[in-house]
């Protein structure tokens, strides 16, 4: 037996190996029958050769999906199977096309993926940059998922993990109602809300130091809206790489920085947040640190709220919110930093 036939033959069990022995088949499995809500879309997804089945003839749709699986299975769809070299991990070819389209993907591959990371995923392969609450308005609005017990923000259940059948069912509604057939590239400024049927961001005035950067001004303009009403303003400062929220006597109160496209983290850092003569938290500043963080798309809610508190008045903590780790280191007395991953 030749060498180049040697190789041909183990190059196609090694392919057989991968796609299992259910994709080439319809799908019937022992556990989703033809009564169960998802055996249409199983059985397509079986058919494209996105997904397969268990060697025991179970499809398991209620298993959860790790971050890595729905990666695999999404990119899947759009360019075929991808074979990892000698020595890579098997998802490394569709971390790679993921990486170069700049979608959100956190560090972890085995870690079970939510909802709302599905629909930020989702948004980048549509050519957006939508975080958090916006992904999934962007979904909603574009028929290209629904919710779980409604089709609303709150209904979509973003903090909700993922099950096989679902993944395929995401994946589906995707293909089926796409103005796309091709994989997009996630622009790296946060897209405009106005297509979420939000009024478009007024222009204003805000500081800038510097130079011109086109993404810190996109952040300082989202913010600016969401703070103005607690008498702040924002700006950026080029050289940091960073925008900042200031105080009506120019001191700066917030700032924030993203680095997660190059795969760095988002920072937010805040100051003089509490009043040292009476011993208490300012409100209005926190209040709009809060309305800031809301506004570039991340966690804002009570969860938050009361980390931030916590560690103005007490120490360090770290919690989960939005589909995202948040850090909340105390600094000193009214300076607190966030790492938000």
């Amino acid at each position: 037996m030749s060498n180049n036939y040697k190789k041909i033959l183990v190059g196609v069990l090694l392919t057989a190996t991968l796609i299992g022995p259910n994709t080439m088949f319809a799908a019937s499995f022992k556990d989703v029958g033809e009564s169960h809500w998802a055996y249409s879309t199983v059985e397509w997804g079986v058919g494209e050769k996105i997904v397969s089945g268990y060697e025991d003839g179970t499809f398991k749709p209620q298993k959860e999906v790790t971050q890595e699986e729905f990666l695999s299975m999404l990119i899947r769809t759009y360019e075929g199977t991808k074979v990892a070299s000698a020595g890579e991990r098997w998802s490394d070819p569709y971390y790679k096309i993921a990486k170069a389209n700049n979608y959100p993907t956190g560090s972890n591959r085995n870690a079970k993926i939510t909802r709302q990371a599905v629909a930020e995923i989702i948004a980048g392969t549509q050519g957006k940059n939508f975080s958090g609450d916006n992904a999934i308005k962007f979904l909603l609005l574009n028929g290209l998922a629904g919710g779980k017990t409604s089709n609303t923000v709150a209904g979509f259940e973003g903090d909700d993990t993922l099950t096989r059948a679902e993944a395929v069912t995401f994946i589906k509604k995707v293909i089926d109602n796409s103005s796309t057939h091709d994989l997009q590239v996630r622009p790296t400024a946060p897209s405009s809300t106005v297509e979420l049927g939000e009024e478009e961001v007024p222009k204003g005035t805000i500081d800038v130091i510097d130079g011109y950067d086109k993404l810190l001004e996109t952040y300082a303009k989202l913010m600016e809206p969401a703070v103005k009403k607690y008498g702040f303003t924002t700006g950026y400062n080029a050289p940091q790489e960073a925008a900042f929220i200031r105080d009506s006597n120019g001191s700066i109160i917030m700032s924030y920085s993203d680095s997660s496209a190059s795969g760095g983290t988002q920072v937010v850092s805040m100051s003089g947040m509490a009043d040292v003569a009476t011993d208490t938290i300012s409100q209005p500043r926190l209040n709009a640190v809060l309305a800031a963080m809301g506004a570039v798309g991340l966690p804002n809610g009570a969860d938050v709220k009361a980390a931030i508190v916590k560690a103005l008045t007490e120490d360090s903590t770290t919690i989960k919110s939005g589909g995202l780790t948040l850090e909340v280191l105390a600094v000193s007395y009214g300076r607190v930093v966030i790492y938000v991953d």
